[in-house]
């Protein structure tokens, strides 16, 4: 057995604020489309208690799959991180499932009054009672089609490392498909030849080293925003210049002309779409410990699309929506998706976002001049419909992706013929 705790982050900034809220939405989905980007986005930003975790798949928050994955894994500590909306739907989880969580530490941690993702690692790690050096996995709220957490769990690099990072690799996930396979994204990076995004979810220790400069290795999670990474290089290369320079020299001054060069050219032109550099693994995981003073393990070798699968616009949601709409056995614990449904939720006394989701999201559709999710109260309107790019291609190549990836997982676990 590997890790046995997990952070269950369900809570992230107020990027916005007051009743611009839907203008900047509609503003930022303008400008990408003004970039060229073929599949543009509007942003489910945070909307004062209303976070994207509490937005509802087949009648279920993307939270309450986070909590469904957790219980169904190998930890014996849970924390779930959040606001007071997230901790009533903790809550009620806990009072259904009070009998499988008997033998687990299950605890709400709040988000506290500026979030952050340091905040959040801080309010999970002092809610799980984790030791100096102990490892913990920490899963953000809104991947819910990740559900094999003993997977992330059980990687041995962590027990060299004070980070372990598998990306998002595009050739691993989407085998087969072209770009930009059934779930649009857009890479910037490579990692040994793979094109990458920043991961969802991590393994971390519980070190100082670590904790001091986890929001510059987080500010490097968008593969398409390079400031966390050159803040790693102009705050600390000048102190480790004379162990770094050698190998950089050496290594990797065209991957580091090349970012200075896109760093430069995307603060000038507000955005960017180039692939920048082609990284070697343990180049990358050599600078980035060498940068920032923490082992940090960097790779991208996992082949769960749950990873990348994450929610972070309507579109997202449209196109997760279609999939489990079109089959309700896709999430591998669906029988308790089923029972989160028609047990859990109906214990929430809470606002429009828990007891009527389908006329709150129709809503947020309207403010931002879109055509509604939902046809009634159950069912999604046909994604072609809604957004004519996301196409029926891409919510069946979804569904069998992730079928496709429960049978190979079965078929490691076959006992071998003798």
């Amino acid at each position: 057995m590997g890790v046995d705790s997990v952070v269950l982050a369900c809570s992230y900034n107020h990027e916005y604020r007051g009743n611009d809220l839907f203008a900047k939405i509609k503003t930022e989905a303008a400008g990408e489309q003004q970039r060229g980007r073929q599949y543009s986005n509007h942003y489910i930003y945070r909307n004062g208690d209303d976070v994207k975790f509490l937005w509802q798949l087949q009648g279920v928050p993307l939270a309450g799959y986070c909590l469904i994955n957790a219980l169904r894994s190998q930890a014996r500590r849970i924390a779930i991180v959040g606001n007071k909306n997230i901790l009533m739907l903790a809550n009620a989880f806990h009072e259904e499932f009070k009998h499988e969580l008997r033998d687990r530490e299950f605890s709400f941690a709040y988000e506290g009054d500026t979030p952050s993702m340091s905040g959040t690692i801080k309010a999970g790690v002092k809610a799980l009672r984790l030791a100096d050096d102990e490892p913990y996995g920490l899963v953000c709220g809104d991947i819910p089609l990740f559900a094999d957490y003993d997977v992330l769990l059980d990687d041995p690099a962590i027990e060299k490392n004070d980070v372990v990072l598998d990306l998002n690799g595009f050739e691993n996930l989407f085998k087969g498909q072209e770009w930009p396979g059934h779930f649009p994204r857009y890479y910037h990076w490579k990692i040994d030849g793979v094109q990458i995004k920043e991961p969802n979810c991590y393994l971390l220790r519980n070190t100082k080293r670590l904790n001091d400069v986890i929001e510059d290795i987080y500010a490097t999670r968008k593969s398409g925003r390079s400031g966390g990474f050159a803040s790693l290089l102009l705050r600390r290369l000048p102190a480790k210049l004379p162990l770094a320079a050698p190998y950089l020299f050496l290594h990797e001054g065209r991957n580091l002309g090349r970012l200075a060069t896109h760093y430069l050219t995307s603060h000038f032109n507000g955005g960017f779409d180039k692939k920048v550099a082609d990284w070697n693994g343990n180049h990358m995981s050599w600078l980035l410990s060498t940068l920032s003073g923490a082992g940090i393990r960097v790779r991208s070798t996992h082949n769960d699309p749950g990873r990348i699968e994450d929610v972070d616009s309507v579109e997202d949601f449209a196109l997760l929506g279609a999939m489990s709409a079109s089959d309700h056995f896709l999430h591998q614990h669906h029988d308790d998706v089923r029972r989160f449904r028609y047990e859990v939720m109906p214990r929430i006394d809470g606002d429009a976002i828990f007891k009527r989701f389908p006329a709150y999201a129709n809503d947020w559709c309207w403010k931002l001049g879109l055509k509604p999710l939902f046809d009634g109260d159950e069912h999604v309107v046909d994604v072609n419909k809604l957004f004519p790019q996301l196409t029926s291609v891409m919510v069946g190549n979804g569904v069998r992706t992730h079928h496709q990836l429960r049978r190979d997982a079965r078929q490691k676990n076959l006992p071998r013929r003798m």
